[in-house]
């Protein structure tokens, strides 16, 4: 039980580390907050007032179950395994959740409805530029969820680490 915790709060921590970057990145290409958490909600068809926040919160709630996902088989017993055991896990769920998620919703979603988005200088985001920067987005959030596997499995390595330290002194 205690390891699916710590894989829940790592997967957690590194799913908040990958929303920020991808906030940050928002921020640079000048589109409104939250922009990819919207469109992926709209996709899902998720009726709600706070599209950007449902979609941010069902961001680390995937990264909280994948994280305990992950944790089942966890039991790397150096930094190096642990880390290639977190460059697959990030590639996994890429290409098991993101690129269907992107493929079966998003895009279609985009391809079908005449979406625009206000962009941040007060122009237009229409559903053919949001469709062109989807298809970039797509391969290039390898590297988003590289981060995560990689976050995920140091934070797990040391957590687990040091519960069997304790455990250790405990006995002692």
């Amino acid at each position: 039980m205690h390891r699916y915790i710590i894989g829940a709060l790592s997967g957690l921590l590194a799913s908040m580390m990958v929303s920020l970057l991808i906030l940050i990145a928002e921020a640079i290409l000048g589109y409104p907050f939250g922009i990819f958490y919207t469109i992926i909600v709209d996709a899902l068809l998720i009726d709600v007032n706070d599209r950007a926040l449902v979609g941010l919160m069902s961001h680390l709630l995937t990264g909280c179950t994948i994280g305990v996902i992950a944790s089942i088989p966890y039991g790397y017993s150096t930094l190096d395994k642990s880390m290639l055991y977190g460059i697959i896990v990030g590639v996994s769920t890429w290409a098991i959740v993101f690129l269907p998620v992107s493929y079966l919703f998003v895009m279609p979603f985009l391809e079908s409805n005449d979406y625009t988005l206000l962009h941040k200088n007060g122009s237009m985001v229409t559903a053919d530029e949001l469709k062109i920067q989807f298809e970039r987005i797509i391969y290039s959030s390898i590297g988003f969820h590289l981060q995560y596997g990689l976050v995920y499995s140091i934070i797990s390595y040391y957590a687990i680490r040091r519960s069997v330290y304790k455990g250790v002194q405990d006995l002692v």
